[in-house]
């Protein structure tokens, strides 16, 4: 398993991610020995591919997965919203984040994106339903461009759908989204599975990536998850994939990229 850490290519509202200077911060992943940077977007059409590319080549870093929450969070777009203008603006700017990832053979993620449900049981069903319909098309899309989708389960302060592994690894099976798998999060996980190392034996095969944070969303060691438990647990299922540190940027983004490498290393 290699490291990644997240980082914003833009500021942004969303908290639990680094929005420093982008190639600095890869500058030093660099020196630190990652291996890959997660990279969070909000509009792909802002990025300069060509730039990019030639600075993630210089640091000899591999563009990992996209994360298209600050969609969600700094303009409000998301795939379940009421609003039918707002949810086909939502798909096309996750079509156009596919294109994007196209490009660099990375995975794209679904977590906030996805929005949240309110209003009476049958208008949450109609939306949840008109979800899975955004979600088919999604599917579709990355697969003919061979780009893989990762559902991200979040927990319930952040949304109401799919909040456990359990609850996505369903959806993905009702809809038939083949091109769609599974990312864990610890720092969610902690708050909405039962048993995280059962979840983790459970659902492993289903998993594309895995994000790592403490239980207080801050770098590991920061708080009391048990992470040799977890990297065992994680082993065991075969996971040759990346462990992305995705947290808050706490007491500033450089310290808590150190402190992820070096504790991680430690595990």
């Amino acid at each position: 398993m290699r490291l990644s850490f997240a980082i914003s290519l833009s500021p942004t509202k969303f908290s639990a991610i680094s929005s420093d200077n982008w190639k600095k911060s890869l500058t030093l992943m660099k020196k630190l020995g990652f291996a890959g940077v997660e990279l969070g977007i909000r509009d792909p059409l802002a990025v300069d591919s060509t730039d990019l590319q030639l600075t993630l080549r210089k640091n000899d870093l591999q563009l990992v997965a996209i994360g298209t929450g600050q969609a969600y969070v700094d303009e409000g777009l998301s795939l379940s919203d009421p609003n039918p203008g707002i949810r086909k603006k939502a798909v096309s700017r996750m079509k156009k984040q596919v294109d994007l990832a196209a490009q660099f053979k990375c995975y794209v993620i679904i977590g906030l994106i996805r929005g949240t449900l309110a209003g009476a049981a049958a208008e949450r069903k109609r939306r949840i339903n008109s979800l899975a319909g955004k979600m088919q098309e999604l599917s579709a899309y990355a697969k003919r461009k061979k780009v893989k989708l990762l559902i991200e389960p979040l927990n319930r302060y952040e949304t109401n759908i799919m909040n456990t592994a359990a609850e996505t690894v369903a959806f993905i099976k009702r809809h038939k989204l083949d091109n769609c798998y599974l990312l864990l999060d610890t720092f969610h996980m902690n708050i909405e599975e039962k048993d995280l190392f059962k979840t983790v034996s459970l659902f492993g095969s289903r998993v594309g990536h895995i994000h790592i944070a403490d239980s207080n969303r801050l770098y590991p060691g920061a708080g009391h998850l048990d992470f040799i438990k977890i990297m065992k647990a994680i082993k065991k299922t075969g996971y040759k994939g990346y462990l992305s540190g995705e947290y808050q940027p706490l007491p500033d983004a450089q310290t808590a990229m150190k402190k992820y490498i070096n504790y991680m290393r430690g595990v």
